[in-house]
């Protein structure tokens, strides 16, 4: 048997998560695991030459919208001092690929004689405590006698896809496996009852909490606080016609935000026509000239539509009344 093997997941459609993803694994390479790479893209041979196995599965597989609700969620960015949150409805897409890969790699990894696998997200600035904290972590769970360590919320009974560390064969018989979107509406209909969408999140909460052959950590004693995590967030969250540039509202106490940010390495220009009672007053003009380039202005509480156009087509019109995204001051 070989023992323990990080596994790392990702995703990577740019130049800046690919230079996230390297300093990742020179990182988390300290802790001398071997490392398992997986990804639904192909991936730069510097980036494999420095792991020790690789699985490209081509079939990116996402979740469609067969399910009776869809909840929203927040997504959350900081810029400065101000905190933007995004209310986003979908169904998780990404969850279903996260799965099979999981698994396969499982599958893939009890084949040559692995007993027991680290996950963890490479969006993460991982901290010295961490790395040493994932350095011992298998034998701190042997000697107590657990299959596993899994980090649980149980305010929002959701658990954390950050990190987590178990028995290969443990994992395998407690979590259903998973190849199609079927299995994973079959999962949720088993255990919760409901044709309604269920996130990744708190189905694996479902499945492991209350098990005591695990080591189950409270979010709130979450012990790898020195490190920065979620640091990079998927394009799946985002609707069609933000998949390029993306202009969204933003609510505040004594003014709104008008905040634009681009997603592919281009240039491009967002027109916004400001509106009281189907008046225009006046026009911004967002430019921007790259990859996580961004622009946002203060506007008045007093605008009630905004009209977002590039290259004289328009993209959105936005109600103001009817809008849910909104921002914060944090400092």
């Amino acid at each position: 048997m070989k023992g323990e093997i990080i596994i790392i997941d990702a995703f990577i459609t740019n130049s800046i998560n690919e230079t996230k993803l390297f300093n990742f694994i020179e990182n988390i390479k300290k802790t001398r695991i071997p490392i398992l790479l997986v990804s639904n893209t192909i991936i730069s041979k510097e980036i494999i030459s420095i792991v020790d196995y690789y699985i490209y599965d081509s079939n990116n597989r996402l979740l469609g919208d067969n399910f009776t609700n869809i909840d929203k969620f927040i997504l959350w960015e900081v810029i400065g001092d101000i905190k933007l949150n995004t209310i986003h409805r979908h169904s998780q897409k990404h969850a279903l690929s996260v799965m099979v890969n999981l698994l396969n790699s499982l599958f893939f990894l009890k084949n040559l004689g692995f007993e027991y696998f680290h996950r963890i997200e490479y969006d993460t600035i991982l901290g010295d405590e961490t790395i040493e904290l994932i350095k011992i972590n298998l034998s701190e769970c042997i000697k107590q006698n657990k299959k596993g360590y899994f980090i649980l919320n149980h305010d929002s009974q959701t658990q954390t896809f950050q990190y987590f560390l178990c028995e290969i064969d443990y994992f395998l018989k407690i979590i259903p496996e998973i190849k199609s979107e079927n299995d994973y509406i079959e999962m949720i209909n088993k255990n919760f009852e409901t044709t309604d969408f269920v996130i990744l999140e708190k189905i694996m909460y479902k499945l492991l909490n209350n098990d005591d052959r695990i080591k189950i950590i409270e979010w709130r004693n979450f012990e790898f606080s020195d490190s920065i995590w979620n640091t990079v967030s998927s394009d799946v969250h985002l609707e069609e016609k933000y998949k390029n540039t993306r202009t969204n509202l933003y609510l505040g106490e004594n003014n709104n935000i008008i905040f634009s940010k681009q997603y592919i390495e281009d240039q491009s220009e967002r027109l916004i026509e400001l509106y009281i009672n189907e008046e225009k007053i006046s026009q911004i003009l967002h430019k921007l000239d790259g990859l996580n380039s961004y622009f946002f202005n203060f506007i008045g509480k007093d605008i009630n539509k905004i009209v977002v156009s590039e290259n004289n087509n328009i993209i959105d019109i936005i109600d103001v009344k009817n809008e849910i995204n909104f921002y914060e001051k944090i400092n």
